[in-house]
């Protein structure tokens, strides 16, 4: 067996970046990963408080709470699928993301104060949730513009829930490119 932890990566012999010369990549394709329906059992793969300043210099803070699927119990196959839920930084929405965690079992300092609660976000790394995944295409804008039918775009969202109500099957077995 080749031991990799005491090989030189700059040793000519063991380098493969040779190969490369003259090697014509190939453009990757954006495999379109529709959104899933249906009920899943999550890990929490991260969840962070994410403050800084977007592309055209405006500030953002929110939190996201990103889920892998495990396992799904009803609906659309979604087994390694990625999910992200965002939770704004007013209090409203930190009482959703508080909930959240509730219902998935999952502690977290809830002392009033900021440090220690963004702190206790680590509690949920690895931890399972269930969740009740469906699809949702705004209408209007976030000014309340009324977006045209066919440039609506669907968005993946979910919702922590305890417990499923009446284990099902899987209704479709679409195949999810990954």
């Amino acid at each position: 067996m080749e031991d990799f932890l005491t090989k030189d990566p700059f040793n000519p012999a063991d380098d493969f970046f040779g190969e490369l010369a003259g090697y014509q990549p190939e453009e990757t394709k954006d495999d379109d990963f529709k959104p899933i329906k249906g009920s899943y059992v999550c890990v929490v793969k991260r969840l962070t408080h994410n403050i800084g300043m977007s592309n055209t210099n405006e500030p953002f803070d929110f939190y996201s709470l990103n889920v892998q699927v495990i396992e799904t119990i009803e609906g659309m196959k979604g087994e390694n699928r990625y999910l992200t839920k965002r939770f704004q930084n007013n209090l409203d929405s930190i009482k959703k993301l508080c909930n959240a965690l509730f219902t998935a079992g999952i502690p977290f300092d809830n002392t009033g104060v900021r440090e220690a609660f963004d702190l206790s976000l680590t509690n949920a790394i690895d931890k399972q949730m269930r969740i009740r995944a469906y699809v949702w295409s705004p209408e209007k804008t976030r000014s309340g513009e009324p977006i045209p039918e066919d440039e609506r775009t669907p968005l993946q969202m979910f919702n922590v829930v305890k417990e499923f109500k009446g284990k099902g099957k899987i209704v479709s077995s679409e195949s999810i490119p990954f």
